[in-house]
């Protein structure tokens, strides 16, 4: 979920549990790298954050996705991205 603060200023979360899965991981720090080359910009605090669940959710997802994992990547795609899913938003 994004929430916008003002000019230049927004959060958003994503669920642990989903950021445990192998393919939404990679596909969460794919967009965090996106976003840091097209200008975003993170407090050292909230950088120093970042570095740590980066690095304990690593040690989850290192591994082979489980069937249940599968299942929800598959469920995941049929929510359009800008709603947080992996699916186009194509029909």
């Amino acid at each position: 979920m994004l929430k916008i603060h003002g000019l230049n200023v927004s959060d958003a979360w994503q669920d642990l549990s989903d950021l445990c899965v192998p393919l939404i991981y990679l596909s969460w720090l794919m967009g965090l790298f996106n976003g840091y080359q097209q200008g975003d910009k993170w407090s050292a605090e909230a950088f120093a954050k970042l570095k740590s669940i980066l690095i304990v959710l690593y040690q989850q997802v290192a591994r082979d996705a489980s069937p249940a994992e599968k299942e929800r990547i598959q469920d995941l795609t049929k929510i359009p991205m800008y709603l947080g899913g992996l699916g186009s938003g194509r029909n």
